[in-house]
């Protein structure tokens, strides 16, 4: 969509308003609703009991209120519903945007999966949880799944794409060695592509029936993924490579570890002649075996099973050339008889004491029919939790380091080594040692100050001796009474905004307690309060409140810290008198007003900030109306002599992004101007909808991108980059120009 334009009347308005609405606030009393805030990055609203509603996040094309609540405070089950659709749109959406820019040859759009979908999914899966709990689990594993594979797909497509321009560069220089290694890699990600490609039609299947949403959009995409790159990597392969003919059969079909199978063959080239006298590599069941051809193409392998399943079963034998190999890859099938043969894992742990945080080495073998197991997977586990995988080497020996986490009791533990499967050609008992388990004590900090008559901000920091503790649970009290529960982010803080119980009035001082305290962990017992003097008001906290709190978010987001040094400056601002603050707030944003009228780029997003804090922008808008970084408002039009004006002093002043943005927004008012398309298109549809076509659609093409990449990516367009996007600007704006000056002749 159109970047959003703040000119400096808009901008007095603005500022206006918030001073108008600041004095109202002053007059309305206490709602009883604060913002409840994790370090981990998500957001929700925090009632009086200390339970959570999720804010409404879109305005309904009709009159009627959507609330987003959450299941315990909602009325009925069409609130629950109401949470349940908003949140399945929001993944659905993203996941449709990834999708359709990978087909079109971008992924930026599925940094969204990475930043936004996992918060979305634990929401809809505690929604789903109110009304039908038995299949909340498997709706978490499915949108888990969907992410997963879809995120994969797109890193493997934009890897193949990578591979193909460097084929093309190899080609391009006349490297043909080079172009034939680059050749099978093609092929190999062509493979790895179908495969995911597959998956990922499964998932969005199984997210659609889950979430009763309509993902055949991307469905399609992903079908024309799998076409475009099937189809480019068969060309090349039959431009650099000989294709191969694989023939093979068992000699010995029925085999187990101890007693191998063993499988004959024979390779030959296409044009007839056999591939003979070379060393070469067999895919064979599960694993690999490297062999050598006769004068004739012919070869002879044996094979242990380890990690095939018990039973009949037919196996793909296959020719795996290496990248400099000027042949093709072949396969054959065979129909094998696999037994199981049991073995046994040996296990070796050090230090036998461990605390928090202190490495454990573990090292051991599997052993099958007097000699090494090599290629297979153990687990290892601390009082039945799952810590790390190691996979052994080709004598069977393993070897790790694993961190003690908090999730493993103090006292006497149990170490345990083991083949993680069943019903597999190899199995063992496990091994296992004991080790001791001490404790750590910890400390908690906490920081806190009333924003209002029953108002209060706290934050603190949860920590043992060797630094912080994330993932911990801490409970905050007021004068005893529980009020809210919090997490701890990867630095150990915490921080909440929260509601005092109806009995403490603004003239009650209030204590503030902070306890942590987990029997299931190997981290003691903490916990520590703070008092906070009575308030002068009985309230809400009116305009002081609002610029403290509005205060406190602008200082985080300009430090990038997590509360801690801004409660400081709070807890000043608050010593002061009420009167001060408010003073202190308009002055502040007199000063700021002045400074980001004439630097509108930044108006948006502290108009963000000042309206909601340190929350995500509102997903319900495209992602292309990132107010971060944007270009002066300064309109583009026909009447401009350089329309181009604006982007060239952005680049020439360092700042490429706006260089890029100012660019494309030019060109973009133009187009919409002069083919009548709807305004509110993304970039990629308008991209879709212009009918432009040879150099002007790849200039077209190339400077979407580029913008996109300005404004969503997280590395900063380069001069080059930037200058490449103006000049594909210009020669769409001259072009533009002069079909508008012929249609006007």
């Amino acid at each position: 969509m159109p970047q959003v334009r703040v000119p400096e009347r808009a901008g007095s308005v603005v500022f206006c308003l918030l001073v108008v609405l600041s004095l109202v606030a002053a007059a309305t009393p206490a709602s009883g609703e604060t913002t409840l805030r994790s370090d981990a990055g998500s957001a929700a609203t925090v009632t009086g009991g200390g339970s959570t509603t999720f804010p409404q996040q879109t305005t309904p094309e009709n009159n009627s209120t959507v609330v987003h609540e959450d299941p315990d405070n909602a009325s009925g089950s069409e609130e629950l519903e109401d949470v349940r659709r908003w949140l399945a749109g929001r993944m659905a959406t993203a996941v449709i945007d990834c999708t359709e820019q990978v087909r079109l040859g971008s992924s930026y759009a599925c940094e969204r999966l990475e930043r936004d979908y996992p918060d979305w999914a634990s929401r809809y899966v505690e929604v789903r949880g109110q009304s039908d709990a038995a299949s909340s689990a498997g709706a978490n594993q499915t949108l888990r799944q969907t992410r997963a594979d879809a995120r994969t797909l797109a890193d493997q497509v934009q890897r193949f794409r990578e591979l193909r321009a460097e084929y093309e560069a190899a080609r391009e220089a006349g490297n043909d060695r080079r172009a034939r290694e680059l050749a099978h890699q093609l092929v190999r990600q062509s493979r790895e592509i179908n495969r995911t490609s597959g998956r990922v039609t499964n998932d969005y299947g199984a997210f659609s029936n889950t979430t009763s949403t309509d993902l055949s959009v991307a469905t399609e995409a992903v079908v024309e993924i799998e076409n475009e790159t099937t189809e480019t990597a068969d060309e090349i392969r039959e431009a650099e490579l000989v294709g191969t003919t694989l023939t093979a059969e068992t000699v010995r079909a029925t085999g187990s570890f101890g007693s191998p199978v063993v499988v004959e063959g024979r390779l030959v080239a296409e044009n007839g002649s056999d591939v003979s006298d070379r060393r070469v590599a067999i895919g064979v069941g599960n694993g690999t075996v490297t062999t050598e051809t006769d004068g004739e193409g012919r070869f002879s392998l044996e094979y242990r099973p380890t990690t095939e399943r018990v039973g009949a079963a037919t196996w793909t034998v296959t020719y795996l050339p290496t990248n400099a190999s000027l042949y093709g890859r072949s396969s054959d099938r065979v129909d094998v008889e696999i037994r199981q043969e049991r073995g046994t894992v040996t296990l070796t742990r050090s230090p036998s004491t461990v605390a928090f945080g202190d490495d454990l080495s573990v090292s051991g073998r599997v052993e099958a029919a007097d000699r090494g197991v090599g290629e297979v997977p153990v687990v290892v586990s601390l009082d039945g939790v799952r810590v790390a995988t190691a996979v052994t080497n080709e004598t069977g020996h393993y070897s790790l380091d694993v961190t003690l986490p908090a999730n493993v009791s103090a006292g006497e533990a149990r170490v345990v080594a083991g083949l993680p499967f069943e019903g597999r050609a190899l199995t063992a008992a496990d091994a296992s040692a004991t080790v001791q388990v001490e404790s750590t004590t910890t400390r908690l900090a906490l920081d806190g100050n009333r924003t209002a008559a029953r108002t209060v901000q706290v934050e603190g920091r949860l920590e043992v001796p060797s630094g912080p503790v994330a993932g911990q649970a801490v409970e905050i009290a007021a004068n005893g009474s529980t009020v809210a529960v919090v997490r701890t982010g990867p630095d150990g803080r915490f921080a909440a905004d929260v509601d005092l119980p109806a009995a403490i009035s603004a003239s009650d001082a209030v204590v503030v307690s902070a306890a942590y305290a987990n029997e299931r962990t190997n981290l003691e017992s903490a916990r520590t309060q703070i008092t906070l003097a009575p308030t002068n008001s009985t309230e809400s906290g009116g305009l002081a409140a609002f610029f403290t709190g509005r205060l406190r978010v602008l200082f985080a987001q300009l430090t990038g810290s997590s509360g801690g040094a801004g409660g400081g400056v709070v807890e000043q601002l608050n010593s002061v008198s009420r009167a001060a603050a408010v003073a202190l707030g308009i002055v502040g944003l007199s000063i700021l007003g002045t400074i980001f009228v004439r630097r509108s780029e930044v108006i948006p997003w502290v108009m963000q900030v000042l309206r909601s804090g340190d929350d995500a922008p509102d997903d319900s808008q495209s992602v292309d109306e990132r107010t971060t970084r944007q270009p002066d408002p300064e309109p583009t039009s026909d009447h401009t002599s350089d329309p181009l004006e604006i982007a060239r002093s952005r680049l020439s002043g360092g700042d490429t992004d706006a260089a890029v943005l100012a660019g494309y927004e030019a060109v973009r008012d133009r187009l919409v101007d002069d083919h009548g398309s709807d305004s509110s298109m993304t970039h990629w549809e308008l991209l879709r909808s212009t009918s432009l076509s040879g150099e002007r659609a790849e200039a077209l093409r190339q400077l979407t991108e580029a913008y996109e990449r300005a404004a969503f990516s997280l590395e900063t367009s380069s001069p080059e980059t930037t200058r490449t996007a103006l000049g594909n600007a210009a020669s769409l704006l001259t072009d533009t120009d002069q079909s508008v000056e012929s249609s006007d002749d």
